[in-house]
């Protein structure tokens, strides 16, 4: 099977049956991510990422969520395009033009400074 960007979906199990792909996300090595049709074990998967954020496991441990955000001072937002909405597939600053306004969700990781503006260096 393949998923919306032609790439092959490999679900592995290893000799002794262990299902390889929830056993990496499950420790922490890997990210639940669902690429639609390609959704059969994603209860399974997804259960393993939550799992391992509460046991702060792998990638979890190296970056721990903070638990105070700061939030970008809408009231003086700047004169800038919005950014893309969330939902439009693999968006980074190389896809535009210069910079764009995206506010405290950023759904599409594109601001990294904190500031609610991505790609200041366009």
């Amino acid at each position: 099977m393949t998923d919306r960007y032609d790439r092959y979906v490999l679900y592995v199990w290893n000799e002794q049956g262990t299902f390889v792909n929830e056993s990496l996300v499950r420790s922490g090595h890997a990210e639940a991510v669902l690429f639609p049709p390609s959704d059969k074990y994603w209860p399974v998967i997804s259960q393993a990422e939550d799992a391992a954020r509460q046991a702060v496991a792998g990638l979890w441990a190296a970056c721990p969520e903070t638990t105070e955000l700061s939030v970008p001072d809408t009231s003086a937002r700047p004169d800038l395009p919005d950014g893309p909405p969330a939902g439009v597939p693999d968006v980074d600053c190389s896809d535009l033009p210069g910079p764009v306004w995206v506010g405290p969700e950023d759904p599409h990781r594109l601001d990294q400074d904190g500031d609610g503006i991505g790609c200041n260096s366009n």
